[in-house]
């Protein structure tokens, strides 16, 4: 069962503070102002329950705010590039998917499911005190086929005999374009821009990323591919069939979804972990309130002002 400790510590926080506050309002809230209109000093313990009491409605407003309608969430990773970079600080819709209990994240009232095409919030499966973000691609019941060499993906719905109604989904891609990113070839976690009109940024060796567009089913998305660099499809989630040394096929269980990162080929997803369970999700990622301009490990040197907004 997941725990999350946070908003344990918070429930915990809200539960005492309301019991110190009713008990000074119950049993000494009338003496203590009593004492202060007489000028006389309230006792120590009428002070103490009254201050230890005052914090109740600061912790049980973050805790309903927090777990019940906005959480925020900062991005420490360059996995869902050029969507989200480095440095983004997001707001995720806890209410959109339902209302979850806020320590275990099991599901109390159900409400939207995802959409394909979403970005979402999880914990990542076999470790719940990571939390992961990526984009759903593949929905309960249907099948993606991942090619490593071509970056792409067949997506099949929710049948599975070869009929006029299990034709695949319409999914194509645009022709690549080169990014003004550059995967530094020796950190993984490393994606610098290019300067302005530079072929490659000075003294550093890696390789330059393409972009295209990718529309499954009428839901358009930048992604991010290195030309150079290719998947191990025996690395991938056990509960995978390979279709042959470049392929792998993923079949989607019910109340579960397939999520990939936009930057391809440096994102652990769904073709690593398997498919996500409802039970894990956490949320939508849907605005971007601020983004600070900085590098994985490194302090912020500025403000992006111009990505604060929503996220497609």
């Amino acid at each position: 069962m997941i725990i999350n400790k946070f908003a344990l510590a918070l429930v915990l926080g809200a539960f005492f503070t309301g019991i110190f506050l009713l008990i000074y309002k119950i049993k000494f809230r009338k003496a203590h102002k009593k004492a202060i209109e007489n000028n006389q000093l309230p006792e120590k313990k009428h002070v103490f329950f009254e201050s230890v009491g005052g914090f109740f409605p600061v912790i049980a407003f973050v805790l309903i705010f927090r777990s019940f309608i906005f959480e925020p969430f900062q991005i420490p990773s360059g996995s869902m590039m050029r969507t989200l970079l480095v440095g983004d600080f997001l707001l995720v819709n806890k209410f959109n998917y339902g209302i979850k209990n806020p320590v275990t994240n099991g599901s109390w009232i159900e409400l939207n499911s995802p959409k394909r095409g979403d970005v979402v919030v999880f914990k990542a499966p076999g470790r719940d005190n990571v939390d992961y973000i990526k984009r759903v691609i593949g929905l309960p019941g249907e099948r993606v086929i991942y090619d490593k060499t071509t970056k792409e993906v067949q997506i099949y719905p929710a049948c599975y005999v070869t009929t006029e109604t299990c034709k695949p989904l319409e999914v194509t891609y645009s022709a690549p374009i080169k990014s003004d990113f550059f995967d530094v070839s020796n950190r993984n976690d490393l994606i610098l821009p290019l300067e302005k009109g530079a072929s490659d940024p000075a003294g550093i060796a890696g390789n330059r990323l393409l972009e295209r567009t990718e529309t499954i089913d009428g839901h358009s998305h930048t992604i991010l591919i290195n030309p150079v660099k290719s998947d191990k499809v025996l690395g991938y989630a056990s509960n995978s069939r390979l279709v042959n040394n470049n392929k792998a096929e993923f079949i989607i269980p019910e109340d579960s979804y397939f999520v990939m990162g936009d930057n391809r080929d440096n994102s652990e997803d769904g073709r690593f972990f398997g498919p996500v369970h409802k039970d894990l999700l956490v949320g939508n990622a849907v605005f971007i309130w601020i983004s600070f301009e900085r590098l994985p490990g490194e302090w912020p040197t500025g403000i992006r002002f111009s990505r604060i907004g929503t996220i497609e």
